[in-house]
């Protein structure tokens, strides 16, 4: 077995005399001994893991997923004033992103009750829409347009809560399928805005919306199937 240096638990290659990691010189005993203590992977401590509950993953994905949506946000607003020297467009994405954040935080905390989660939804969508619709002073669009939108919002946050609930593995993943659903959702929104407004089916700025809700959500994924299981420590550090 490799010698390891005793203070930083770095394992070590043999015939080295000092450790690459902390800058520890080896003594001559550690140096030239064949018969090194067993390495101490049993020793190591895994209180701290196991103190998290799930109140407090649920809060810290609440964040991770706030920082993301923040982020959204902001390349959403700059690209639209760089385009157009002023908020104009960007006003759609930027009410989906915050609508879409308050459907996640149902989620979050009334997951255990689907169908209340949905019904709950389902009116903080009707409501947002219908404040939009009647900020000028009269209803216009909420028949024409608000309601296709709840339809489809209520079939994609459908399908997003029952992947989520029937996943095996549950952790970073359900923030990737959320940010994924999110982007489905956005383009879905953007197609029903046009169709009304232009009387075709056309995608524009939710490509912008998607495409950065793409890159964090394949990371997410791809950081849970794959990466999460690889423990990367400073204990199998070699040169």
């Amino acid at each position: 077995m490799n010698p390891y240096c005793s203070r930083c638990l770095v394992e070590l290659e043999e015939r080295v005399t000092r450790c690459p990691l902390c800058g520890r010189e080896l003594t001559q005993e550690e140096i030239g001994t064949k018969d090194f203590p067993k390495y101490p992977e049993d020793n190591i401590d895994n209180s701290t893991e196991k103190s998290i509950t799930f109140p407090i993953k649920r809060k810290i994905a609440l964040e991770i997923i706030s920082l993301l949506f923040g982020i959204a946000l902001f390349i959403t607003l700059s690209i639209d004033i760089k385009i157009s020297g002023k908020i104009s467009w960007s006003i759609y994405p930027l009410s989906s992103i915050v609508l879409s954040w308050c459907i996640i935080f149902l989620s979050l905390y009334v997951f255990t009750k689907p169908l209340l989660m949905i019904t709950l939804q389902i009116i903080a969508m009707a409501a947002f829409l219908l404040i939009i619709d009647a900020v000028d002073g009269k209803l216009q669009w909420i028949l024409e347009m608000g309601l296709p939108m709840i339809i489809w919002l209520t079939i994609t946050i459908s399908i997003i809560v029952f992947t989520c609930m029937k996943t095996k593995r549950k952790g970073a993943n359900l923030a990737g399928f959320i940010l994924l659903g999110i982007g489905i959702i956005t383009i879905g929104l953007d197609g029903i805005i046009n169709f009304y407004q232009y009387n075709r089916i056309n995608i524009s700025w939710s490509i912008i919306v998607f495409l950065s809700l793409l890159t964090p959500g394949l990371l997410t994924l791809y950081y849970h199937y794959r990466i999460k299981d690889y423990p990367i420590s400073g204990r199998h550090f070699h040169f």
